[in-house]
């Protein structure tokens, strides 16, 4: 469940949120912290690959898979991925602001000049497959890409100096930034979302950096997403994801994939998701697991690894950590 845990933190400083089932699988069960880290990655991409047993190298770089999980057509070579941003930019330091309320039209419009104007030996300039899912675009070099490119948090304050591409190929992907930069400034997409009183989109941000090379065998368990990342891996080992159930009821009467991502959390107020989490998933899935009815399950709320089974359940006098102990 990806973005769970900062949903669930914003939740509550606006409301009691009271998610019993939820609870009651952390208290009984085994709970730990799954922390993990690596320059140029993504934590919930390195959690994924931990799970299928696959290792965090360039073949499963995030831009390239990515890039395929979006239904882009294979290509050989390097890859990085520009997500577009609204960089708030201060005096020593700065901030990365994820934007919204961009439609595909004017992504698409912002990509096309992006494609048209980034014109760097060496490198092409791909509009985003799916530029709904992946508002930005996708830098293709026909070798590989000698960077390190840091992935900072949403709003975060930043130093520049700290989170810029890095390596070999850190100067060309410096000065593609700030030329980037130059060609979103005065883009028409921005004065219309001046006037909705949006933040304008004035910057991409580097990603992922990976390389493909061929498709490889299958040998992944079965899988049920709808993200990109997770589409791209299995298309990348010769399969495709399943459906993502509706619920844990849903799940239990249907082929039981191995592991199920759910869709992360975009809404500022995710209190109706969770409350709907709750409803659909944890209670099902403790009543399920209580009944006999499956052996265990883990449930991975970000960094937080909830271990459960029948006889954990069952020792009602177990009283671990409390929900707040563990997602604060």
């Amino acid at each position: 469940m990806p973005g769970f845990v900062p949903a669930w933190r914003r939740a509550t400083t606006l409301q009691s949120m009271e998610l019993p089932a939820l609870t009651r699988l952390v208290r009984r069960g085994r709970a730990s912290r799954i922390d993990v880290a690596q320059p140029g990655w993504r934590p919930h991409h390195l959690r994924l690959l931990s799970l299928l047993g696959l290792d965090a190298d360039r073949l499963h770089g995030g831009a390239p898979v990515e890039w395929l999980g979006l239904g882009g057509e294979p290509r050989r070579g390097g890859w990085l991925q520009a997500a577009f941003v609204h960089l708030e930019i201060g005096s020593h330091n700065a901030r990365l602001h994820a934007v919204t309320g961009l439609g595909v039209q004017e992504a698409l419009q912002l990509a096309t000049v992006l494609a048209a104007g980034l014109q760097f030996p060496g490198f092409s300039v791909l509009p985003s497959p799916d530029l709904q899912q992946f508002p930005g675009v996708f830098l293709h070099s026909d070798g590989p890409i000698d960077a390190v490119c840091p992935v900072p948090g949403s709003d975060d304050l930043l130093e520049l100096r700290d989170v810029l591409p890095q390596g070999k190929d850190g100067p060309v992907l410096r000065r593609l930034l700030t030329e980037a930069q130059m060609l979103l400034h005065d883009h028409p997409v921005n004065a219309g979302r001046e006037r909705r009183n949006l933040r304008a989109v004035n910057a991409v941000w580097l990603t992922g950096v990976g390389e493909f090379d061929a498709m490889l065998a299958s040998s992944l368990p079965g899988v049920a997403s709808d993200g990109a990342y997770l589409k791209g891996l299995c298309r990348l080992h010769g399969g495709a994801t399943l459906p993502v159930p509706a619920s844990a009821e849903a799940l239990l009467s249907a082929a039981r994939p191995a592991l199920v991502e759910l869709p992360a959390f975009e809404d500022p107020d995710p209190s109706a998701r969770l409350h709907q989490l709750e409803h659909d998933w944890f209670a099902p899935l403790a009543s399920a697991i209580g009944a006999g009815r499956i052996v265990a399950a883990e449930l991975h709320l970000d960094e937080v690894r909830v271990q459960i089974d029948r006889p954990a359940l069952r020792r009602f006098w177990r009283r671990g950590p409390t929900l707040a102990d563990v997602l604060q």
